[in-house]
């Protein structure tokens, strides 16, 4: 996002994902909408299995020999979910 000589950011010019990498596999993360975000935090507060369905559904995987985000997601240590964490709260 850089501002150029006239003032202007350009929004169009920015990535729709981040990237994170877990137990060697390379994942994406596509930004919300303001639209997902409104709808993940109504789900966040009354189904906690249900707003980890709609999260992993905005994470993909890079190789395809990587496993889906979703069959891992139960066997990320709290070390692993620490960070995990920061890196949500510092992209959103």
């Amino acid at each position: 996002m850089d501002n150029n000589k006239t003032g202007m950011y350009n929004l169009d010019d920015v990535k729709e994902y981040f990237e994170f990498k877990i137990k060697g596999h390379i994942y994406h993360f596509r930004y919300l909408t303001t639209e997902e975000i409104e709808k993940m935090q109504k789900i966040e507060s009354t189904d906690e299995a249900a707003s980890r369905e709609f999260m992993c559904s905005f994470i993909s995987k890079v190789d395809e020999s990587a496993p889906e985000f979703k069959d891992i997601y139960n066997e990320i240590t709290t070390a692993q979910w620490k960070i995990f964490s920061n890196m949500i709260k510092t992209e959103f």
